[in-house]
């Protein structure tokens, strides 16, 4: 997550869900995995330029208004803005830019520690998982969950959600894979994996890991009731196969 991006149609989705998720009782924890962006070219991109749509004010007016006053603070464009705009009820956030190499480990405990009393952990990276290109120690690492982290993050039994970005695959290539490159992290024989796709703008994906029967039911019913609303209605979000 990068400043800049703050209150777009990504988050739009992401907030979206997340309400409906607390809706459903637990408590949510968002690591936002917070950095900037790595070299002036990516600097000029349009990322952070996906503006919410006003035909989708209807889904959830309150939070249109909210991240769309924010997106168009150039002033004070940021995550805390998100923050401390009181979108949920229960969140806990831990906003500490993503260091190098050497504090990587002792950056991802203290998120840990910080987000000890959530149920839920939200895990908000620019890219997702990482990937064979980019190793632990390079540059671009700071965009990527490291499996070692996800590894960790499940090992504390919560419910787990975190961004993927979408590579150029077919889907029935896409998701196979990613369940089984999770399922490699996991220590857990009863793991239940589900996706959930927000296609406008860019295409983004939420894979929701659960580890238990009260997670699943939790998660469930969160995303149907997005499918079941005006989110569905609209095209907002689809319940991607798994």
């Amino acid at each position: 997550m990068q400043d800049r991006y703050a209150g777009d149609i990504g988050d739009f989705g992401k907030f979206g869900f997340l309400k409906e998720l607390e809706a459903q009782g637990p408590n949510i924890g968002i690591n936002w995995y917070l950095t900037e962006a790595v070299d002036p070219a990516e600097q000029k991109r349009k990322d952070g330029r996906h503006c919410i749509n006003s035909a989708y004010r209807v889904c959830d007016p309150v939070l249109f208004e909210v991240l769309t006053a924010i997106s168009n603070n150039e002033e004070d464009r940021s995550v805390a803005s998100l923050e401390e705009a009181g979108l949920l009820n229960t969140a806990v956030y831990f906003h500490e830019k993503v260091p190098g190499k050497e504090e990587r480990a002792q950056w991802h405990e203290r998120a840990l520690q910080a987000l000890a009393g959530a149920d839920v952990l939200f895990l908000d990276p620019d890219n997702g998982l990482q990937v064979k290109s980019v190793g632990p120690g390079s540059r671009k690492s700071v965009k990527y969950v490291l499996d070692a982290e996800l590894k960790a993050d499940l090992k504390t039994g919560r419910l787990i959600v975190f961004y993927q970005h979408r590579p150029r695959e077919k889907a029935d290539v896409y998701f196979p894979k990613m369940q089984r490159r999770i399922r490699g992290l996991s220590e857990n024989p009863d793991l239940r994996i589900h996706a959930l796709t927000f296609p406008k703008g860019t295409r983004r994906d939420y894979f929701v890991l659960c580890q238990g029967k009260e997670q699943e039911d939790q998660a469930l019913a969160a995303m149907k009731s997005l499918l079941d609303s005006e989110w569905g209605e609209k095209g907002l979000v689809v319940v991607s196969p798994l």
